[in-house]
């Protein structure tokens, strides 16, 4: 895989947790000690993020560190983006009747 796709691989997965997380780029940047310029630079690919940076950025998401590169060299039928977060959301459903009935409507709109 090229440097440019890992790059734009591990970017798109901060922004997406972040988002699922509800934190605002200056959210992240204060907790880890950076300018909010530094973590949109991260996301928009602009440069790569170095290991110290990416093991902070999945302390302050609150993630394992091995989720940036997670499916890295899966073929192009592995899950997409979408995929992870509506999994993602789904798995932190606590009650076990709503995410069930959930599940129900997704399947019924195949």
């Amino acid at each position: 895989m090229q440097r440019e796709n890992i790059v734009t691989y591990v970017a798109n997965r901060l922004k997406m947790m972040r988002k699922i997380k509800r934190l605002t780029l200056e959210n992240v940047a204060q907790k880890m000690g950076v300018s909010r310029k530094q973590v949109q630079n991260y996301e928009n690919c602009n440069c790569s993020i170095p290991l110290v940076r990416l093991y902070q950025l999945a302390e302050v998401l609150d993630i394992n560190v091995s989720f940036f590169v997670e499916g890295i060299d899966k073929k192009p039928n592995s899950l997409s983006n979408d995929d992870l977060q509506v999994i993602y959301i789904l798995k932190n459903i606590k009650d076990r009747e709503v995410r069930n009935n959930i599940v129900a409507f997704i399947k019924s709109l195949q």
